[in-house]
């Protein structure tokens, strides 16, 4: 088993222009947030800066210089706020997805090195702890439903329903 961050896999895909450069994915994580992280191409490969992190799109622009190139999912999100625009231009903000390919490439310099997952440990990367929305929109719906079906039997309960 073997664990390829999807940041890490999208950062892969602009190896071919970004020699030297700082490439910064992103991935939009609702709540006018991104998760990113940094890394630097060089004919090594791809290595990461710093931590994966979560932040709001100014904290995240004051972090970087102008030559930085942003990519990921969540450049479309980021490019509309003003300060993210005015600072890098379109030139430096790429809608790229992570590929299959950069995924397996990664995952084969792993294997060549030997770094293998453990399959009873491993769990999500989770950036930001998990924040439960309050209500369920099932159970909401589900007290909408008559107890009583059109047949005159009564319903069962769904998992979601308390008795």
């Amino acid at each position: 088993l073997i664990a390829v961050p999807t940041l890490d896999a999208i950062a892969l895909g602009v190896r071919d222009f970004a020699d030297g450069r700082v490439v910064v994915p992103l991935l939009y994580a609702r709540a006018e947030e991104f998760y990113y992280a940094s890394f630097r191409m060089d004919g090594a490969g791809v290595k990461r800066l710093g931590d994966y992190g979560i932040a709001e799109v100014e904290k995240i622009a004051d972090q970087f210089d102008k030559g930085t190139i942003f990519v990921g999912e969540g450049v479309a999100a980021f490019s509309t706020n003003s300060v993210a625009a005015a600072k890098f231009g379109p030139e430096s903000l790429k809608v790229l997805q992570a590929s299959a390919k950069d995924v397996a490439v990664l995952a084969g310099e792993k294997f060549t090195r030997g770094e293998f997952a453990d399959v009873r440990s491993l769990a999500p990367l989770y950036i930001k702890d998990f924040v439960a929305i309050k209500g369920n929109p099932l159970n909401k719906l589900s007290r909408k439903m008559p107890a009583e079906n059109p047949s005159g039997g009564t319903r069962q309960k769904s998992g979601v329903e308390k008795s």
